[in-house]
C-alpha cells in the first residue's frame, strides 16, 4: 500500500501576530509539519504558533539577500530528505489553495512537471544554487483553479 504524501511548510516571519490566525488555520490541516522562523517577533505572533503545533525556530538574521535566503532555504532541506514529499516555502500572507491541493501536487508529478525521481540527487542538485521555477509554477498555474496571467521571473 502507498504511503500518504507528507508535506512539511516552512515560513519566516516577523509580527505577523495579525496575519498568523488566518495562515495558520489554512496550513495546519494541510501540513505534516509547520516550521516557522522567527525574524526577532516582538508580538505574540510565535505563541500563537507553538499554541497550533508549529514549530517555532531563530531566524539567522535580518536583511538576507536572495541569494543568502536560498542558501538558508537550501541547508533546511537535508532535515526532511526521506522525510517529506514536499516542502513549501510561504509567506505570512501567501496562501497556496487548491481544493485537493495533495491530490493536485500528486497529479504535477504525473504531468511530469520536473521532480526528480532521484531524491538524494535533486537535494544535493538544490543546496546552495538559485533555481529557475519557471516551468513547475506554469505547470501548477495550468493545473489550479486561478486564471492564468503572465509569468516572468
Amino acid at each position: 500500500m502507498a504511503r500518504e504524501m507528507r508535506i512539511w511548510v516552512y515560513a519566516v516571519m516577523h509580527n505577523e501576530a495579525a496575519m498568523l490566525p488566518y495562515w495558520l488555520r489554512h496550513y495546519a490541516p494541510l501540513a505534516d509539519r509547520l516550521v516557522i522562523f522567527d525574524d526577532h517577533s516582538t508580538d505574540l505572533g510565535m505563541e500563537l504558533a507553538r499554541g497550533y503545533g508549529a514549530e517555532v525556530r531563530p531566524y539567522p538574521g535580518a536583511g538576507l539577500d536572495d541569494q543568502e535566503f536560498v542558501d538558508f532555504a537550501a541547508a533546511t532541506y537535508p532535515e526532511a530528505r526521506g522525510a517529506a514529499d514536499w516542502c513549501l516555502w510561504v509567506d505570512a500572507d501567501e496562501f497556496i489553495y487548491h481544493p485537493d491541493l495533495r491530490g493536485q501536487l500528486a497529479r504535477l508529478a504525473a504531468a511530469g512537471v520536473p521532480v526528480k525521481p532521484d531524491r538524494e540527487k535533486a537535494w544535493r542538485d538544490f543546496a546552495g544554487c538559485r533555481v529557475n521555477y519557471d516551468t513547475v509554477l506554469l505547470a501548477l498555474a495550468r493545473l489550479t483553479l486561478a486564471p492564468e496571467a503572465p509569468w516572468s521571473s
